[in-house]
């Protein structure tokens, strides 16, 4: 280059890369050495937490229950029916689940390897993940291509929301049934390319892998209802082969009879029911003229049918119905008070943001590329009014949750989208009329279907509970990957065009991976420490036929860490009646002599409390209490803010916020439940202790007045005098570092809170007859880092001889309170 030269020549530069570039374009073998890499990205961001997993602690709660099943199917062959460790005395029968089998032969297989059965659950999830992203590349090349299916694997191994549940130690059944979902899928897709009966060997096939997700995990019904729903927009947008759908349909369902998995009462054998109805009236009424499509009047003779037949019949309860379906993940008390059942925001709490990135965003896209190919045989103006309404109603229904403060429609999703379908119906019959049917209905690729399918069946899933947004990842990265596709491909007429999109893909790949190692990272056991302890004292120092009573969280740890059956766990055996007999009388009742009754009708030993219980205290009062809320409540937390002198001692004044868990009336002024709050408590102390009343400030619109507690504890010791606020406080220490205050925090505890046996066994540790502490560990009850912490408490339970009617704790129709409390 010349010293007058005004710019630098990269063409050398340029044309090294283009070399580079074309040889790695050339190289036979890059197909699978690029998915190779994928693959080793994929297991080397789920394995960063091992060392944290030390061999031998697993992730979360519910593996444990699987580490428990596997570890007896190896030792006996077979699990125990009934179940002693859970729901005493009953047991519990465990369902037909083929994963704890898988689990035992897995761990069989690696301890060929020299690796214990603790390792083998430890690393089944991402070595099973990596596996299943064969079947799910396979799947993505056979409807696009080879780089959208590239792309997408690629995204699908390092989006966060695909991470936790194959990490390893997370030893549950998501990994091993997609692996299942992914291989039916391209089973199933596959044998659309095929005219011959080679076809039916495919869909058997598919059948095979649903009939083993069906035995393998309870969400198989998303499955059902993907293909199903693909197979109605195949009829309204493509020729069906419906031979085809029912050697998928009877392969599985009939191997699903022997199991006692085959239940109308399922949804995802009702919608297939359902579909393969429509497309056998369509059948039959195939050889008449109507003035509509025949799809539409198939659609409307079902309808009618279906109301008629299950009027005849009662097969569904149409309110129920709903109901649950508006409430996917969960539609009881206790589905409720569980996070993983919280609906999903864009971009607050545990949201699409958080799990996909901007990947969301570009799938919706994708989506409107996707629509816009499906009807491109159709003029523009109605490919514009198809596209419009097809991409966005699904974009409105699932973004519309957009955070905690804004949210479109909520609940009446499901109204909006029939709506939307009437519109549909009214569209396609015009488009009938006006000679745009073939166009609209001879789709040339009808795979794509198979894709918008699974992205409305995962999306509309995911709006309803967070714990669904796991299912939703794969449909994301997929139309994810199809939109970066199209653009790199009309990127060619710009000049560096195609390398800023490899750039963007980079760059996007780069955060997201970054992210989910970071979170796999620091994703270990709860279970070390203080647990482990717990559990430790149990399986070395209690009798073998022990029976420990706690919150339902833990049961699975005191079932295969401290070897001992449990009243309650993960599973809620016995369903709500348990969770609330254990809420009311087993955790917030006011009548000790009335709690050994309930806890003596499930041959309970021994009680267990922990600090967690302060911060679920909101759930299982909420459970525990009757149709008037009579235990609903939280525990309030203050902060110490200021200490002043005052005449006969000094004030400390504690803030914080705690919103009234009843109405309350001051003389004329009525402030509702949740209207008004305690924002400030002020305690009087001396050398000897506290010397007055503590008084509270409660505040609501244009209302401001102190009250008086009479009730106050400093860590164990109570002091009492006149007030008029039925509560009491207790102070408890403040930690920050090695930095102590003793009176830093304090606990506010209401009406409904104060004289629960949770309150007065384990905050107040107050001595109660029949109740012996047998074990504590020694972190003190206090406020760190913004959480409280505490010990692991223990009591051995004494029976007396005047105990009444216990039986009446383990049937609903001998405690007819439940069916008033309870159900909702």
């Amino acid at each position: 280059m010349s010293k007058d030269s005004e710019y630098i020549d990269l063409s050398n530069i340029f044309n090294l890369v283009k070399g580079v570039y074309k040889k790695v374009y050339d190289f036979k073998y890059k197909e699978h050495t690029l998915f190779g890499l994928v693959a080793l990205l994929a297991l080397f961001l789920r394995t960063g937490n091992l060392r944290l997993l030390k061999g031998k602690y697993l992730v979360g709660l519910d593996p444990y229950y699987y580490f428990r099943q596997a570890q007896e199917i190896i030792q006996n062959g077979f699990l125990s029916s009934p179940d002693l460790f859970r729901n005493p005395p009953f047991g519990h029968e465990p369902s037909v689940d083929l994963f704890p089998y898988f689990m035992a032969y897995w761990s069989k297989f690696l301890g060929l390897f020299g690796l214990s059965q603790e390792m083998a659950h430890i690393i089944y999830p991402p070595v099973i993940m990596v596996i299943s992203l064969v079947p799910f590349y396979l799947f993505v090349r056979n409807i696009f291509s080879k780089r959208i299916a590239l792309i997408s694997a690629l995204f699908l191994s390092i989006i966060p929301g695909y991470i936790f549940r194959t990490g390893a130690g997370f030893a549950d059944h998501e990994a091993l049934a997609m692996l299942f979902f992914f291989s039916a899928i391209y089973f199933f897709s596959r044998g659309l390319d095929f005219k011959s009966n080679k076809k039916y060997i495919y869909g058997f096939t598919a059948g095979i892998f649903t009939w083993l997700m069906a035995l393998s995990w309870s969400a198989y019904p998303f499955l059902i209802i993907t293909i199903s729903l693909f197979y109605l927009f195949n009829f309204f947008f493509a020729k069906i082969d419906l031979n085809y759908y029912l050697t998928w349909l009877l392969t599985f369902s009939i191997m699903l009879i022997p199991f006692g998995k085959f239940d109308l009462g399922n949804y995802g054998l009702l919608f297939s029911l359902a579909t393969l109805g429509i497309l056998f009236v369509s059948k039959l009424i195939n050889k008449f003229k109507f003035r509509i499509p025949n799809q539409v009047a198939s659609i409307v003779v079902a309808i009618i049918g279906g109301f008629i037949f299950n009027a005849l019949f009662k097969i569904v309860d149409l309110k129920s119905f709903v109901f649950n379906l508006i409430n996917a993940g969960g539609s009881s008390k206790v589905d409720f008070t569980t996070s993983e059942v919280s609906r999903a925001f864009v971009m607050s709490g545990n949201s699409y943001f958080s799990n996909y990135g901007y990947l969301i965003f570009i799938s919706i896209l994708g989506l409107f590329i996707l629509s816009s190919i499906i009807f491109k045989k159709l003029d523009k103006k109605n490919r514009f009014i198809l596209s419009s309404l097809t991409v966005g109603s699904i974009t409105l229904v699932l973004l519309g949750n957009w955070s905690y403060s804004v949210s479109i429609m909520q609940n009446l999703y499901l109204q909006f989208l029939g709506v939307i379908g009437l519109l549909f119906i009214i569209y396609y019959s015009y488009l009938y009329h006006i000679g745009q049917y073939d166009k609209v209905s001879n789709l040339a690729n009808p795979k794509l279907l198979l894709i918008l399918s699974l992205f409305i069946t995962s999306g509309l899933l995911a709006r309803t509970a967070t714990r669904f947004l796991f299912l939703f990842g794969p449909a994301v990265v997929v139309l994810a990957a199809y939109a970066l596709n199209d653009i790199y491909e009309h990127s060619k007429k710009l000049k560096f065009g195609k390398i800023a999109i490899i750039l963007v893909v980079a760059i996007l790949s780069f955060n997201l991976a970054e992210l989910s190692y970071n979170q796999n990272l620091r994703t270990g056991s709860s279970l070390p420490g203080q647990w482990e302890g717990s559990m430790t004292f149990l399986s070395n120092h209690t009798a073998d036929d022990s029976v420990i009573a706690h919150w339902w969280d833990y049961g699975y740890w005191t079932q295969s860490v401290g070897k001992r059956a449990s009243v309650q766990d993960g599973g809620k055996p016995g369903g709500g009646f348990m969770i609330y007999t254990l809420a009311r009388y087993g955790m917030t009742h006011t009548d000790p002599h009335e709690s050994l009754e309930y806890f003596n009708s499930h041959d309970t030993t021994h009680l267990l409390y922990s600090a967690e219980e302060l911060g679920k205290y909101g759930a299982f009062a909420y459970l525990g209490s009757d149709k008037n809320n009579d235990r609903k409540s939280i525990i309030g937390t203050f902060g110490l803010s200021e200490v002043n002198e005052v005449r006969d001692g000094n004030k400390l004044t504690y803030r914080g916020k705690w919103y009234l868990d009843e109405t309350f009336v001051d003389n004329k002024r009525i402030i509702a439940s949740g209207q008004g709050y305690i924002s400030e408590i002020n305690i009087y102390i001396d050398d000897l202790g506290v010397y007055a009343p503590a008084t509270a400030t409660l505040v609501s619109d244009n209302y401001n007045r102190d009250f008086e507690i009479g009730c106050v504890y400093i860590h164990d010791i109570k002091f009492s005098f006149e007030g008029n606020l039925d509560s009491c406080v207790k102070i408890i220490p403040m930690r920050n570092g090695d930095q102590v205050n003793e009176v830093g925090a304090m606990l506010y505890l209401s009406e409904k809170v104060k004289d629960g046996l949770f309150t007065r066994l384990y905050l107040h540790s107050e001595v109660i007859e029949r109740y012996n502490l047998v074990y504590t560990d020694t972190i003190p009850l206090s406020f760190m880092n913004g959480r409280i912490i505490g010990p692991i408490k223990i009591w051995k339970l004494d029976y007396p001889t005047n105990l009444n009617n216990v039986e009446r704790f383990l049937d609903p129709e001998k405690l007819p309170e439940f069916s008033e409390n309870y159900v909702l």
